[in-house]
């Protein structure tokens, strides 16, 4: 069982933070204690597993946070959820313009007295019963929001599970992903195994000319207990 993988992206006095949960009902005090031992203001969440209507439990949430949820709708697992610190951001829903069918998506906007950017978490499952959509239909869907998110002509960072072996260049998918990535000018900035079985699956996205960056690493708190068998 690999021990939790927790991303921390430093942008101009903000730490924006990204985990697989594998559900988060049952870790809520160790989510809630890592937030506050890194200092995040943005938490994104995939595979939260919340049902329609579940909120968050306290104990999730330091003082002073916030959850926004976006559960998947038709069978159980799955979901995105935001923890967001209110404090000098402003923390706005942003709704996307169409529905993704192969991954699921939930976006933010980010409102600082100098800056605004976006926050898009992904979730896109494994090929299966729950997901029988085709790497061209994932291909197709994730270029229409890059397409989309360009039209905005506000920073945008792309973060989440993609269940796409980016650390294997010789992959057919992977070649595609990159391909497309690179048409539209941007960059995939996480190269060391978020996965037990040694694999990057999890992502983050942004663009090579316009980006806030300036630091990213991977976190593997052996201190804390084990979150999933992500």
């Amino acid at each position: 069982m690999l021990l939790p993988k927790l991303w921390q992206y430093v942008a101009p006095n903000f730490r924006l933070g990204v985990i697989n949960a594998q559900s988060c009902r049952n870790k809520c005090e160790t989510i809630k204690d890592q937030i506050d031992e890194m200092n995040i203001d943005l938490l994104c969440i995939t595979e939260s597993w919340l049902k329609e209507g579940e909120q968050a439990k306290p104990s999730l949430l330091p003082p002073g946070y916030k959850f926004r949820s976006r559960p998947r709708l038709l069978c159980a697992g799955g979901g995105l959820a935001f923890v967001y610190r209110r404090s000098n951001y402003s923390f706005m829903k942003m709704n996307l313009g169409a529905q993704y069918r192969s991954f699921e998506s939930a976006a933010i906007t980010i409102q600082s007295s100098d800056h605004r950017c976006h926050v898009i978490c992904i979730y896109r499952p494994p090929r299966g019963k729950k997901n029988p959509s085709t790497i061209n239909d994932f291909i197709n869907d994730f270029k229409n929001l890059l397409h989309e998110l360009k039209q905005s002509k506000c920073p945008f960072y792309i973060v989440g599970d993609f269940n796409i072996h980016f650390d294997n260049k010789s992959d057919s998918d992977t070649k595609r992903l990159i391909s497309l990535l690179t048409e539209h000018d941007m960059n995939q900035l996480i190269t060391v195994p978020t996965h037990r079985c040694g694999h990057t699956l999890d992502y983050l996205i942004t663009s090579c000319s316009n980006s806030l960056i300036l630091d990213h690493q991977v976190f593997d708190k052996g201190s804390f207990p084990y979150y999933s068998r992500h």
